[in-house]
């Protein structure tokens, strides 16, 4: 019986208690966050998860709906500043330990590494300015941009680590070894996880290339496929090793969800650090949100499930259910939208009504359309460009 998916927004603010107990490690100075105000830590961390698109004033209007518990955006800002970095890195951490397991065939963890990159505001001042010189002999301004490399959980939907590089100087393959060296040693093998390979001068190493077609033969281009693997043959053929790469794709995906959905290309600050917090937070939003989709999924099949025992035990049990053309998903988007305001008044509203919300908004899913990728640099929404 698969594990059920715990209250993910219960789950969230558990982390951010747990976060809140280790205050010291969290602030900048001994005396931050000590004398009362309106903005205490535990509610500012809220704050900053909850931020949207929008400019800093409207954002702190829909945080705090009372003037007498709103402050200033100069307020706000003050206390943020009094943040260290490594509270949304290990937030995110906490949050991704209360999360169920989703293994694939029931005993393997599926994880992805890649890169994806943020233009940020530019600020003079920043460690991730890239300075482009010339290109194609025309002269650029330089740019602020982060490169983030993330481990994500394809099963489970879930952004799982990350480490954040200027683009300058990004290096991918030291950020996954870094990346893999702080997973829990439960999920790595025996060798691994004590970081121990004693091979003397030389060993053998028994691998195998896969090799598919990737392209769609109608287009007359014969594109291929190489992969180098140690998974055991019977149980990864040809076809499953396809599935498995055509799965790795979900990565790409969820960075345009991301990004355009959760809203990680709205920063609200020029800072470096704030800037970084911010990725962070964009990442932890990112499970809350699709936790709360899988947790709704599950919840609508039990009631589903419970409905149908139910008209079952009646005499006149005749009942037919209602074929779709499509399967149907929820829709990401306002799943995000419904996951903020819930956020906001979690401690009003049962979690049932967030599902109820959620399963309101469904999209169907139409097998094999393909759209054509939009490589172009976007820039960062500049402050003065957000709506209201």
């Amino acid at each position: 019986m698969q594990e059920r998916e715990p209250n993910a927004m219960d789950a969230l603010n558990a982390s951010i208690s747990h976060i809140t107990e280790n205050i010291d490690r969290y602030r900048k100075q001994p005396q931050h966050f000590t004398r009362k105000s309106k903005l205490p830590f535990e509610k500012l961390v809220n704050v900053v998860l909850n931020m949207q698109g929008n400019c800093l004033n409207a954002e702190l209007q829909e945080a705090f709906p009372e003037l007498s518990e709103r402050m200033t955006a100069s307020a706000y800002v003050q206390a943020r500043d009094k943040l260290s970095l490594p509270v949304f890195e290990d937030l995110l951490s906490d949050y991704n330990q209360s999360a169920p397991k989703r293994l694939l065939n029931g005993k393997y963890r599926l994880y992805a590494i890649d890169g994806s990159d943020f233009k940020t505001p530019w600020n003079p001042k920043s460690a991730f300015i890239v300075d482009t010189n010339k290109r194609n002999g025309e002269s650029l301004k330089p740019f602020c941009q982060i490169h983030a490399n993330i481990m994500y959980d394809i099963i489970a939907r879930q952004y799982m680590d990350c480490v954040l590089q200027p683009r300058n100087s990004c290096n991918e393959r030291d950020a996954a070894l870094e990346m893999i060296g702080r997973m829990p040693k439960e999920t790595r093998s025996p060798k691994t996880a004590v970081q121990q390979w004693d091979f003397e001068d030389r060993c053998t190493i028994k691998f195998r290339a896969v090799k598919f077609l990737i392209n769609d033969p109608d287009t007359g281009k014969d594109v291929w496929e190489v992969l180098v693997t140690n998974l055991n043959r019977l149980e990864f053929p040809v076809a499953k090793m396809k599935e498995l790469y055509h799965m790795r794709w979900d990565i790409e995906t969820s960075f345009r969800d991301m990004k355009y959905s959760i809203g990680a290309i709205h920063f609200h600050s020029k800072k470096d650090e704030a800037v970084q917090m911010e990725i962070y937070a964009r990442l932890i939003m990112f499970n809350a949100v699709e936790r709360n989709i899988i947790a709704a999924k599950e919840w609508e099949a039990a009631q589903t499930e419970t409905a149908k025992q139910a008209v079952e035990n009646t005499e006149n049990s005749d009942t037919k259910e209602t074929a779709t053309k499509y399967p149907y998903n929820i829709d990401f988007k306002m799943a995000c939208l419904s996951t903020r305001r819930f956020f906001r008044l979690h401690c009003n509203e049962p979690i049932e009504k967030l599902y109820e919300e959620l399963l309101k908004y469904k999209q169907p899913i139409r097998q094999g359309r393909r759209d054509e990728r939009n490589v172009k640099i976007k820039s960062a929404v500049a402050f003065v460009y957000r709506v209201a």
